[in-house]
């Protein structure tokens, strides 16, 4: 425990808090530019279709790739299969996995309280899980990233950038103050001009340490019933070469799990708590 507490202290000391903003958003910040790219965005991407399932119910697989990736897993295979579902707008999910050494068992969080099931206990048993509660909510913001991102205080132009031969718009988003903030996220999205889909995001983890940031792609785009979903999300953290891990949505069910079963206490249900 001693070494580990020593190297997040150097580890703070030599690379300090990890800041992606660009040059433009810290010297020419442009709210209304980077406010109307996302909201065109949010139009290609057909985010109001949200609004209309009370519950989603994905096919979903991830993959760790890299040491670094599978030792933070908490995640006894590095490759699984599972039902991931939620609630959209809100933070009640529940992973039950169909392959594996985890087969059998579901992960969920309801309103920040997380607890665990399985065919030997069919009844959820709440408790604090810290693994649970960073996982499922980051499954879930991924998936949602184009429409939760609203939520952000902040939300600047980010200037262009070329990749492959082709332009990318940047909006940068973070809560309470542009600066960069020890324990607030920031995200640089990069949108397509062609297609106004967000082809890639730049976002810090501060979960996990002050310095460490990645990027996650979003590809192979599919139409569910108008909304517009990447179904394959490789995450990359350079200089590290390759992806560390990859998600996949196999399907989409709209509504395909009742609210109830992502809602199981009735104590905690209608509340309202925003993500930490």
């Amino acid at each position: 425990m001693a070494f580990v507490i020593l190297f997040v202290f150097a580890s703070l000391f030599i690379f300090g808090t990890a800041d992606i903003r660009t040059d433009l958003t810290r010297n020419k910040p442009n709210a209304a530019k980077g406010k109307a790219l996302l909201d065109k965005a949010a139009i290609s991407h057909g985010l109001e279709k949200w609004e209309e399932w009370e519950t989603v119910q994905l096919k979903w697989s991830h993959e760790f790739a890299m040491l670094p990736a599978i030792f933070a897993s908490p995640f006894p295979d590095a490759k699984f299969e599972a039902d991931f579902s939620f609630t959209p707008g809100q933070w009640d999910s529940r992973l039950d996995f169909t392959s594996g050494k985890n087969k059998g068992t579901s992960w969920g969080i309801q309103n920040w309280n997380t607890y665990e099931k399985n065919t030997l206990t069919p009844a959820p048993v709440f408790a604090e899980n810290a693994d649970l509660k960073f996982w499922l909510p980051t499954y879930q913001y991924f998936v949602e990233l184009p429409s939760r991102i609203f939520e952000a205080d902040i939300i600047l132009y980010a200037g262009e950038q070329e990749k492959d031969g082709k332009t990318y718009d940047g909006v940068y988003a973070t809560w309470k103050s542009a600066e960069v903030q020890r324990n607030i996220d920031q995200y640089n999205l990069w949108i397509d001009r062609e297609t106004g889909l967000i082809a890639w995001v730049d976002f810090t983890i501060r979960d996990f340490t002050n310095f460490a940031k990645g990027s996650v792609e979003y590809l192979d785009y599919k139409d569910f019933d108008g909304l517009k979903l990447a179904t394959h999300m490789p995450v990359i953290s350079p200089p590290l070469p390759g992806y560390l891990h990859q998600m996949r949505i196999l399907d989409f069910i709209p509504n395909g799990i009742e609210i109830g079963e992502l809602q199981p206490d009735q104590k905690l249900k209608g509340k309202t708590i925003e993500k930490e």
